[in-house]
């Protein structure tokens, strides 16, 4: 009766050799189970050398130009399309966020040579407002011509050119009255009429008559009034009503002078409040949260001037280039929304700057959209790029998201807190799914301000940050029971449990589990430990067919891999490798222990090979009393 294998595939070792399938291995290392039969793996491909021995993350984004780092990092590419400053985005050198040009990497490694926090801080302090208020017009700034005339029931009586003598600077002149004519009802109220501009503009800024008048009065922000000088009456602000109030007065009562008062006191009920804010904006055109809000009580027609500075910024952001003013409407109340008036740009030393607000409420268009873009908090790590440019990370049992498209904006009130500190973190569907001490949740939305946290059905924590991968539309993580397979909100260790069980599993990598590192090479997860602390393996997740190659000899720090040209790299000592990509070498693949019905008497070997391989054979004979012959 011959024996015949001609199938193979690969260990299981959560099953002793006599229970496996006779395809399956009791060993298998380097081997190839892609093709249903047995080929050997190529080993990896050493192609680039570091500038320096310790490689513990790199990013790269053409498989030819490297950043490494000798600490845990997580790089990401801006989510911008056409990123006209060619961004990447990374957590872990130092406390904060950064942002450096990814095509500065280069074919020797190490980290960006230029590097800037992530975000811009918003002003420190609030603007300082001045309102402009009208000059008191005087006879050095302004033309005055002036009629004199008594006026009853609209008519006038005595029209007078007059000159107003001794002029002052308060805006106050004196003036005498032509005496009233006998045909001038006694009656009859004395009117002053004034028209008036400002000498360097040529512009009219008065043509009205005094308050005491019944014709219509100027729609001007001043006020022209007459007050007795001397005379019989006390002195006052003359007018109609009170001139009818002492009865009657000899004509000697016009012939007494007053005093002509033009003062910017008229219309005071037209003036309004504002409020201002002002933003930074950098050199890319990045736009800060505003600065805390300050108030004005203003004319609308007339200007306001408002003082800024950027005093206090860090060096270590984006230089800026300039900072915008915003106010709310003329008149406006309740919801308060801010309208961009003017910018300034900046100049060195951070010194106070002033912007001359004149712009008609009319023109007020662009409102503020930036009133949470603030910089990411200190201490966040494994950065994420979601779907609809959203980029995530997390800090304790914290995650924080980004502003869509804004990766330097990151609002606070996105933040979602979770019930145990988080793990690690991977994009997958529309959103990510976060391991944490506990167990993991899925992280699914459209926006961020949208974001919902669903806890995934199975109590697995996640073993280590590093130990996270997506294979054929599904997550698949490392817990201390197994590899963990999660599709949604569902997830299981049926896959993982076809190869380990929770007592194998512990014993192959509990020595490193919570440095245990997951890379992806076509279609087949690596699983393998930076500190070298277990037998690295190749397994094809697959319930109803997987397999599994243990890699002796695969020795790697980090790995990852690109997207642009869809090979796993990895880093051993200060080189980059390309997995599977060097020559074909040896391969190890023996068959389980197959006891035979009855005793046979192999007579011939027959093998269909390709290339030079090594068949061994292990026969033995067992007597009825149990021993081995």
């Amino acid at each position: 009766m011959p024996f015949v294998l001609d199938v193979f595939s690969g260990c299981k070792p959560r099953l002793p050799d006599s229970l496996l399938a006779a395809s399956e291995a009791s060993l298998a290392q380097w081997c190839d189970f892609a093709y249903g039969e047995l080929r050997p793996l190529r080993r990896g491909f050493r192609f680039l050398q570091m500038r320096h021995n310790n490689i513990r993350a790199m990013y790269t984004d053409d498989g030819l130009n490297f950043f490494t780092w000798s600490q845990d990092v997580d790089a990401v590419r801006s989510p911008l399309a056409a990123d006209q400053y060619n961004r990447m985005y990374y957590t872990g050198e130092g406390a904060n966020m950064r942002v450096a040009n990814r095509l500065s990497a280069s074919t020797r490694g190490g980290a960006p040579s230029g590097s800037y926090r992530v975000g811009v801080p918003r002003p420190s302090a609030a603007p300082k407002l001045t309102a402009a208020e009208l000059p008191v017009p005087s006879a050095d700034k302004a033309n005055f011509d002036a009629l004199f005339f008594f006026e009853l029931g609209g008519v006038r009586y005595q029209v007078t050119p007059l000159y107003i003598s001794a002029p002052s600077t308060s805006g106050k002149w004196i003036f005498t009255p032509p005496k009233r004519a006998d045909d001038t009802p006694e009656n009859a109220t004395p009117v002053l009429y004034l028209y008036a501009s400002w000498k360097d503009s040529g512009e009219m800024f008065f043509d009205g008559y005094s308050t005491n008048c019944t014709l219509q009065g100027a729609d001007s922000y001043y006020r022209l009034t007459m007050v007795v000088a001397n005379g019989s009456l006390p002195a006052g602000e003359w007018g109609g009503l009170e001139w009818h109030s002492v009865g009657n007065q000899p004509k000697e009562f016009f012939e007494t002078t007053f005093q002509v008062c033009l003062d910017n006191t008229g219309k005071s009920q037209d003036k309004q409040a504002r409020a201002y804010v002002y933003t930074f904006v950098n050199n890319w055109n990045e736009e800060s949260a505003p600065s805390e809000p300050a108030s004005v009580t203003c004319l609308p027609e007339l200007g306001v001037t408002v003082e800024v500075s950027s005093a206090g910024f860090s060096g270590d952001f984006v230089p800026l280039k300039e900072i915008r003013i915003y106010r709310t409407a003329d008149g406006a109340s309740g919801i308060t929304e801010y309208f961009f008036c003017g910018s300034l740009p900046m100049h060195a030393g951070g010194a106070a700057m002033t912007f001359e607000d004149n712009t008609p409420g009319a023109l007020l268009n662009d409102l503020l959209t930036s009133y949470d873009y603030v910089p990411p908090p200190s201490g966040l790590r494994g950065l994420t790029l979601l779907p609809n440019g959203i980029l995530m990370a997390f800090r304790e049992n914290e995650l924080y998201f980004s502003e869509a498209y804004k990766p330097w904006a990151w609002p606070p009130q996105y933040a979602k807190t979770l019930c145990a500190n988080v793990v690690g973190a991977i994009a997958h569907g529309s959103g990510a799914l976060v391991t944490t001490k506990s167990y993991p949740y899925q992280v699914s939305g459209v926006s961020p301000d949208a974001m919902t946290t669903t806890r995934v059905a199975v109590d697995q924590a996640g073993a280590s940050k590093w130990a996270m991968a997506v294979i054929d539309g599904l997550v698949v993580y490392a817990s201390h029971d197994g590899l963990v397979t999660v599709s949604g909100v569902a997830a299981n260790l049926n896959a993982g449990n076809s190869f380990f069980t929770r007592e194998t599993w512990r014993e192959r990598v509990g020595a490193g589990l919570s440095g245990v590192r997951f890379a992806v090479w076509d279609g087949r997860l690596i699983v393998f430990s930076g500190e070298g602390a277990f037998v690295p393996f190749l397994i094809r997740l697959d319930e109803a067919d997987g397999t599994m190659t243990d890699l002796p000899g695969f020795i790697a720090s980090c790995a990852m891999v690109s997207a642009l040209t869809d090979q796993c790299y990895y880093a051993n000592a200060d080189w980059i490798w390309q997995f599977g990509g060097g020559n074909k070498e040896g391969c190890v693949w023996r068959s389980r222990e197959a006891v035979l019905p009855h005793p046979t008497n192999f007579g011939a070997v027959q093998a269909w090979v390709d290339g030079q391989w090594v068949l061994d054979f292990e026969v033995s004979k067992k007597q009825p009393d149990g021993t081995e012959q």
